[in-house]
């Protein structure tokens, strides 16, 4: 096995509020400390709050979003259906993949999700005036 001291990263947990100083060497390459780190598209931070973990994955749903109100508000119009099938396909992968540390994290964080969850649906379903209405169409 081959270690790339390019791209690796040092990130200590810990729950104290004092920096750590750290001095981890490789082959007499010191390895930089970081205070996040992406691992198989888990944001990690020092302290496991998660969220950047939930910071990434509203920005990238976010884009998603977009081309899915796109899609509604178009001239020729979409049915529920296929905007439906869209959110399905694009948004609620980003949402339960890399889900179970969310475990853990606390309501606030929580509270992202679900934001970007009614967005798409409101979207899907065309009821921004009334997103009571959306606790009978989704997948609660």
């Amino acid at each position: 096995m081959e270690v790339n001291l390019n791209k690796s990263y040092c990130l200590a947990f810990s729950l104290i509020h004092q920096t750590l100083d750290l001095q981890l060497t490789y082959k007499g390459t010191q390895i930089p400390l970081c205070d996040k780190l992406k691992y198989l598209e888990v944001v990690f931070d020092h302290k496991l709050t998660w969220k950047p973990h939930v910071e990434d994955i509203f920005n990238r749903a976010t884009k998603r979003i977009k081309a899915l109100q796109c899609l509604a508000e178009a001239r020729w119009g979409c049915s529920g259906g296929i905007l439906l099938q869209t959110y399905y396909t694009f948004i609620l992968p980003l949402l339960t993949y890399r889900c179970q540390p969310l475990v853990v994290a606390g309501k606030n964080v929580l509270h992202t999700l679900e934001k970007i969850q009614n967005q798409s649906l409101q979207c899907c379903w065309g009821s921004k005036d009334h997103p009571d209405r959306l606790h009978a169409y989704g997948d609660w």
